[in-house]
Order: structure tokens, then sequence, then C-alpha cells
């Protein structure tokens, strides 16, 4: 109830920083703004295939806990650093953004990624209360700098990047100890080895889940406009409390599941996944049921008239929600069991899709194409991960034969 209660914390905090740089941005620059928000995901998701996904995973069985935890913290700074260089070409280079923006932009990644290391370690160590409270002096920091801006009449999206930033750097500092200070280098090695050799396949399935799913924002604002994407993000965002639930669920749900394999075998394993899956996908049909009937009046009430006129994409985008969950639960059971392949071989059969398909969908079907191209992505993932079950991937039998203890 803690991991999902803090999940409400950070996403309705998402969920607020997206309404305010809604209504103080004009649409175009909400546009770049949705891009660059997204783009704190996206980059977020090569974070979880090196740093924190296999923290979430082989930390839980760790015997010296700090010096593995401050290893990864390292690693963490070292990852940091290449990404800003990366995000420093790309943005300058390609002329996405000035240098001041572009710095802006850095600098939040930067501390966005130590922020949120530190939060998978009081989730791996199932320190919750920790973290909830550490997340509520974090997010209360950025709701207040946002107050501050709009008195003063600041706020603008350079503006909205730092205080995106400086709250996170607050939330990191708190967490912070001397330990991540200390050098072992055979500790190093070993884990860095460990994480490129799990995260590997992760890192593989982050690439093609941006091509599946995030390139529609990108495609949306190339093709179409750049108002059109900040619609399109707008939409996801009041679709937002859905993922309030899941993440927070899956949260939690990940290291138990990990921990219950290893030490109470099979069966309560299954039984875990299995509950905690039926569970969620009942909570996410009520509330993607009263979003879609409520629309309109949502949207008035949460943005502004202009967004009414993308209310007919909502129906699509919520039973591409519903599939979504399910995904999540089928990916958070092939990772428990140490097949992050999986994750890899869905994802590229989608990402083929999305480069065949999205330019005819959007040059004949405007935004409701993205709708659609993200809908028939997740169906993709759902009819691949349904098929491997079939084929006996998750039976005991199998499981045994693999080692998915290492």
């Amino acid at each position: 109830m803690i991991s999902v209660s803090d999940q409400c914390l950070v996403s309705l905090s998402n969920f607020v920083t997206g309404i305010i740089a809604a209504k103080s941005l004009s649409p175009e620059n909400f546009g770049v703004f949705s891009m660059f928000y997204t783009g704190l995901f996206v980059l977020a998701g090569f974070q979880y295939a090196l740093i924190t996904g296999p923290l979430r995973i082989f930390g839980v069985s760790e015997e010296k806990i700090e010096e593995y935890f401050g290893v990864q913290n390292q690693l963490q700074i070292v990852l940091g650093l290449l990404l800003s260089v990366i995000l420093a070409i790309v943005l300058l280079v390609g002329g996405i953004a000035d240098t001041k923006t572009s710095c802006y932009f850095m600098i939040c990644n930067f501390m966005f990624q130590l922020q949120e290391l530190a939060r998978s370690i009081d989730l791996t160590r199932l320190n919750l209360k920790v973290l909830l409270r550490n997340d509520l002096v974090t997010h209360l920091t950025r709701m207040l700098m946002f107050l501050c801006f709009i008195k003063l009449k600041l706020l603008s999206l350079n503006m909205t990047l730092f205080i995106i930033g400086a709250s996170c750097c607050v939330g990191y500092m708190i967490r912070a100890n001397t330990s991540i200070f200390k050098t072992n280098r055979i500790a190093f090695k070993k884990i860095t080895s460990q994480n490129f050799k799990y995260g590997k396949w992760l890192l593989l399935e982050t690439i093609v889940y941006t091509l599946s799913t995030q390139a529609y924002l990108y495609i949306t604002a190339i093709l179409i406009d750049k108002t059109s994407a900040g619609a399109l993000s707008a939409i996801q965002n009041l679709l937002n409390p859905i993922n309030v639930l899941s993440l927070g669920v899956m949260s939690y749900t990940i290291p138990v599941a990990r921990k219950k394999l290893l030490e109470s075998g099979y069966n309560e394993w299954k039984r875990w996944m299995l509950t905690t899956g039926i569970y969620l996908m009942l909570g996410v049909i009520a509330m993607l049921f009263i979003i879609t009937i409520f629309s309109e009046p949502l949207i008035k009430a949460v943005y502004s008239e202009h967004f009414t006129k993308y209310c007919s994409i909502i129906p699509v985008m919520a039973l591409c929600y519903i599939l979504t969950i399910l995904n999540g639960v089928f990916s958070a059971a092939f990772r428990t069991v140490n097949m992050p392949q999986i994750g890899f071989y869905m994802k590229a059969v989608s990402a083929v899709f999305t480069i065949i398909a999205s330019y005819p969908l959007l040059k004949y079907l405007n935004i409701y194409g993205s709708a659609i191209g993200l809908l028939m992505t997740q169906l993709i993932w759902a009819i691949v991960s349904g098929m491997l079950i079939m084929k006996g991937y998750m039976s005991r039998n199998y499981l045994e034969s693999y080692n998915y203890r290492s």
C-alpha cells in the first residue's frame, strides 16, 4: 500500500507538471516541452537497462549491500555524464534546441536519473516509508517552486526544466551517503559485468520500445505539427492515473516476486503474479471506464477548450492502456525469472510495424493514426507474450531447466 501511495504521489506530481506546462506555455511550446519531458523517460529506459533494472533483480540477494549500492551509484554518475555528452551532440548539431535550453535539459536529465536511482535502491531494500518521505520532500519542492515562478511570472520552457531538475537534486541529496565515494575495483568490475550481462537485453528492448511507442510523439510533431504532439501528450497525461496504479504495484511486485521464486519456489511465485495481475487489471478497467465516460468535462477542467476536439481518441487510448497493463504483468514475470531477452523479442516485432506503418497511419488518419499505432503496438506485444506462454516458457519444467537464479 505504501508503494502504491508513493507512486500516486510521484505520478500526481508529473500529472500536475503537465497541467502547469499546458496552461502556462503556448500550444506549440507545450508540444516542445512534451517532447523534452517524454525524452526524460526515454533516457530513463537506458538507465533502467544498465543500472536500475539489474539492481532491482540482483540487489535483492546481494550480501555486501552497501558496497553494491555504492558501486551502482558510481556507475550511474558515469552513465549520466555519457548521456549528457550524447544529448549535447544530438540537440545542438541537430538544431533541435539552442545552447541554453540544451544545458537546462542535460542538467535536468542528469539529476532526474540520480534521483530515480535513489528511489530504486529504496524500493529494492523495501524501505518504503523512507521512499515515501523522501519523495514527498522532492515533489513538494517542485510544486512550491512552480508556485513561486508562476507568481513572479518567470515560468518558461527553460525554467520548467530547471524546476524539475532542481527538485530531483533535492530528492537525491537527502538520500545520498558517503558510501558512494568508496571504490572497490573488484566489486566495480564484477557489478559492471553483471549489469551488462543482464542489461544488454533490456538495452536492446529500450531501443525497440522507443521505436515502437515513444516515436509516435516525435513523428506526430514532424509529420503534423508540434501542437498536435502536445495534444497527444495531453491525452496521455489525462490517462496518467493508470500509470499511478500500475507503476506502484509493479515497483513492489518485481522484487517480491523474485524473492518468492528464490525462497519459496515456483508455486508461490506463480500465485503471486496471477493474483497481482488479476486485481491490477480489474482496477485499471474501472478507472478507464470512468475517465472515458467523463473525458470531455475532465479535459475542460484540467486543460482548456482547445484540447476537447481530441476527446474522440480517448476510447482508443483506453484500450491501449488495458493492453499496456497486461503486457506490464507479462514483462515483470519474464524479468523475475531472468529472461529479459523476451521483452526485446516482443518489441522488435512491434518496432518493425511502427517503422512500416507510422507514416501511412499519420498521413491518412492524422493524430488518430498515432493512437491506432500505439494500440496495435500493445496488441502485438500481448500476442507474442501469449504465444510464448502457450509454448511453455512459464512452465515449471522449463524454468527448472533454465538458469533463472544467476
